[in-house]
């Protein structure tokens, strides 16, 4: 309820093992499940929701069964409405409304309908939809606000669907109204953003560009405050969606500017949805009490709206407001206003700006085609377009987009990508060779304008040197005499602070990692593929994604030499929040790590390669740079061994 679902998840793991113990009855084990499949899906992992609510025996209690079957048809229907393959939802609501339409409330047999309705449409059975919709108007009025809400925006999808694009905007617009009477700015998101399309199909392009600017104003504020329910990956999916067309728009009227824009705040607005989840984890006490306060005064809003909405929003008491959960209105916004605060998400207005000599490279899909933006240093701005197949993936097209860019390529010093998707930019063919043989390359991270830690102006730089944490490791000693002796010899740095072995404790690394410019970690590091997320081991602890978001200040400079913490989980194709990723939003300048699995003896040879490159540069250290040199090392050196393709160095 609190929107904290990586919390969620730590608590599913204390009660398995509850669960294995025999501590909770077989009742209690299945609530257990179907509720950690709820948590699941709103997390984006609908495969292993629905996994797990196929492991559950069938309840003896049909009305039971039926609510499950509802829970079941939601997750397969959030997944698909999100782009994920998966088991169709219309037998799970079939089944549900089966047995509602016999014994259920109201209120239940509403839900069905819609839920059917939903389903139908998503899947382009408009006319079944509207039968579902007949059915349901018999139990419209007895429905809550948010039934109703449902209701009336499917209704007016439907109409839109239909062709009938004047009568769909005035359903939009009066939902429009009715979500701010409410205070109800997830509604509110959708009906503008249904309002925009029936603008832009009735020719009012105008009116559409600046409805769906509202939209997108509203999607970077208040809908990033409240706890969101019925799935964050899919409310992305759709924000992606309504994104794409506020694009096409753009560009059709020419605005190439403010489309490129739009893309960075998208990418931006993306991440700092994610980054949410992680500071929620990472809060203290007294943080976490304002927040779960502004949570609870929320909830207690919505739930007198539902009980009787004529009646505006009670005052806000004294007592809330010493929780630190409300100012002087009543909006979402106004409630989160203290406790939101606390979180520091990055979340300022994007601009986009390439430093000389480098070439920004965006890409973005359309319907059939894909486009690639590139900003160079002197601010032009060229966009090429591919056409392809309906549902064509970036690694398809990735090479023939950059020839499309070739020119702008060639006369760069430096690429920076902000990439799309999970796909090695740097390794894509490029005039016969890997890209990265013609030019530096560093990946974006869309930090929403917010800058790297400021370098110490202290006489020497101090450095952190972490290795071998779990004493299991053979070659991370070697790396680190590599960078004991590099340092030193560079005449910038202080003698290094180095934790070796058990030294290497949690709350240690974390202190340190305040008082230092450069950490150089060679241990192990994983991948959490249900809970997405990345993470370092070290002695008795972890670093987590959570712990470096809320560092006071970040090394400028972060070299991971470990398995997988360059990667992130994805977010609609947008660059997901990854341990890298949070290193460049807590305000390093440069983080270099692995995106995937690496063999130990193989990263230490490459550190080889990187700090006698290092030790090249008389104390001025570019990663991107010595990282280039050490890949095309690798490649002529081990032309059948493709390992040097996991690393790359994180910018924002």
């Amino acid at each position: 309820l609190t929107g904290d679902l990586r919390g969620a998840l730590a608590e599913f793991d204390a009660l398995e093992v509850l669960s294995q113990h025999g501590v909770l009855s077989e009742e209690e084990r299945s609530d257990v499940v179907e509720f950690h499949a709820i948590v699941l899906s709103e997390l984006g992992q609908f495969e292993a929701a629905a996994a797990l609510l196929d492991g559950l025996p069938a309840l003896g209690d049909q009305g039971e069964e039926a609510r499950r079957q509802v829970n079941r048809g939601w997750i397969a229907l959030l997944g698909k409405q999100a782009g994920h393959p998966g088991k169709d939802p219309r037998p799970f609501f079939e089944a549900a409304s089966a047995h509602y339409s016999r014994q259920g409330t109201d209120s239940q047999k509403l839900n069905s309908q819609i839920n059917l309705a939903a389903t139908a449409l998503l899947e382009g059975r408009p006319e079944e939809a509207r039968r579902c919709l007949e059915e349901a108007a018999r139990w419209r009025d007895q429905g809550l606000a948010i039934e109703k809400f449902m209701f009336d925006d499917l209704k007016a999808r439907l109409l839109l669907a239909e062709g009938q694009k004047r009568a769909a905007l005035e359903a939009f617009e009066r939902l429009d109204e009715e979500s701010v009477r409410r205070h109800l700015p997830g509604a509110r998101w959708q009906a503008l953003v249904g309002k925009a399309e029936a603008l832009a199909r009735l020719g009012r392009k105008k009116d559409a560009r600046a409805t769906y600017a509202q939209a997108e104003q509203l999607a970077r504020s208040e809908l990033l405050l409240i706890p969101f329910h019925r799935g964050r990956e899919t409310f992305l999916a759709r924000r992606e969606k309504a994104t794409r067309e506020h694009l096409e728009l753009l560009l059709e009227e020419g605005y190439e500017r403010e489309a490129f824009e739009l893309l960075r705040q998208y990418r931006t607005g993306a991440l700092a949805f994610l980054e949410r989840d992680e500071k929620l984890l990472t809060l203290d006490p007294e943080a976490r009490r304002r927040w779960d306060a502004a949570v609870a005064r929320y909830h207690q809003q919505l739930a007198a709206l539902e009980e009787n909405p004529s009646t505006p929003p009670t005052p806000v008491g004294s007592e809330s407001r010493d929780a630190g959960a409300v100012t002087t209105s009543d909006t979402s916004s106004a409630i989160f206003d203290a406790a939101w605060s606390t979180l520091g998400l990055h979340t300022a207005e994007t601009r986009s700006a390439s430093q000389p000599g480098e070439l920004q490279l965006a890409f973005f899909p359309r319907e059939h085609s894909w486009l690639i933006f590139a900003l160079d240093g002197e601010g032009r701005l060229d966009i090429e377009e591919k056409a392809v197949a309906p549902g064509t993936g970036l690694p398809a097209v990735a090479a023939d987009l950059l020839q499309l860019v070739a020119p702008q390529i060639k006369a760069a010093e430096k690429l920076k990508i902000l990439p799309w998707g999970d796909l090695d930019f740097h390794a894509l063919p490029f005039e016969g060779k890997p890209l990265l043989a013609t030019k530096k390359i560093a990946y974006g991270v869309d930090t929403g304008g917010a800058s790297a830690s400021p370098t110490r102006k202290d006489s020497a730089r101090s450095a952190l040197l972490v290795g071998n944490p779990t004493q299991n490791l053979l070659w991370t000693g070697v790396e680190i005499e590599l960078a004991l002796e590099t340092l030193g010899h560079l005449g910038t740095f202080a003698p290094p602070i180095h934790l070796i072995g058990i030294r290497a404790r949690g709350a240690d690394v974390r202190e340190a990692l305040e008082k230092v410019d450069f950490f150089h970690f060679a241990g192990h590091g994983f991948f959490d593929r249900k809970g997405g997320q990345s993470r370092l081991s070290l002695s008795g602890g972890e670093l987590r994604v959570g712990d470096v978001l809320t560092l006071r200040q970040a090394p400028e400079q972060v070299l991971l030499s470990s398995c997988s913490v360059g990667r992130a989980t994805r977010a609609s194709g947008v660059e997901g929040l990854g341990l890298a990723n949070a290193f460049v939003l807590a305000g390093s300048r440069q983080v270099l790590a692995a995106t995937r699995e690496v063999d130990d003896r193989q990263t230490a040879e490459l550190a080889r390669s990187l700090y006698r490159h290092i030790a090249e540069t008389k104390g001025e250290i570019d990663l991107v740079a010595a990282l280039q040199k050490a890949q095309l090392e690798w490649i002529a050196t081990r032309p059948m061994d493709d390992a040097w393709k996991a690393f790359r160095v994180f910018e924002p």
